[in-house]
């Protein structure tokens, strides 16, 4: 598998020529998703009961509903951002050190997600929590934005890329845009805060109809 794995790299570098491998920057990035995600799990920890509170492991376990909902929604998030990722990428053919600098800032980004995520497990209630988890998302989703107008800007993308950078484009920015709405609402009311992210929903199915109707244009 590890042979497979550097012949495929190998094959990239020479299909790269001067520019920089897209396989070993790809493989990063995937490596750092994964260990995003997976330490997203360790926010849940078993309740630690004794004795006679064993008997309470029922209720004990559905006290920690708000872990478990934030689990699935970073999960989602990040998982998302992994897609976005991964169609950035895909439309582009080269790249260089400005690109994957800009990439590993935002990879350093998506491994700190997994802190805001444990803060806003345990005491998602407070405003601070909630704006902390809203405001790392933000600034996630900005930088991927950022990577795929600097590819843009420094001619790195295809010539087929037009319908995927709108609609990469319209997919940032309304992630971006819901969470830094939602802040405002968190200082007000934490618990409405959750059901102005779900806005994310509809907000990616109009893109999909923006980027087509932009590609017949």
């Amino acid at each position: 598998m590890a042979d497979t794995v550097r012949s495929l790299m190998q094959e990239d570098d020479e299909r790269d020529g001067g520019g920089i491998a897209l396989g070993r920057t790809l493989a990063l990035s995937d490596g750092i998703f994964a260990i995003a995600m997976t330490l997203l799990a360790f926010q849940i920890q078993p309740p630690d009961l004794h004795g006679s509170e064993v008997h309470h492991l029922a209720s004990a376990l559905g006290a920690l509903g708000n872990r478990y909902f934030v689990y699935v929604l970073s999960f989602a998030v990040i998982g998302l951002m992994w897609l976005a990722h991964h169609r950035t990428f895909r439309h582009i053919r080269r790249a260089d050190e400005v690109l994957m600098s800009l990439n590993v800032v935002f990879l350093m980004a998506i491994a700190a997600l997994p802190f805001p995520s444990a803060v806003m497990g345990l005491y998602g209630s407070e405003p601070a929590a909630v704006v902390l988890y809203a405001a790392s998302i933000a600034v996630a989703g900005s930088l991927l934005g950022a990577l795929l107008l600097l590819a843009r800007h420094r001619r790195l993308l295809g010539p087929e890329s037009h319908e995927g950078v709108v609609l990469g484009l319209w997919n940032t920015s309304s992630v971006v845009g819901v969470f830094l709405i939602s802040i405002p609402v968190a200082l007000v009311a934490p618990g409405v805060a959750p059901y102005v992210w779900l806005l994310v929903l509809p907000l990616r199915i109009l893109g999909v109809r923006v980027s087509r109707r932009s590609a017949q244009e």
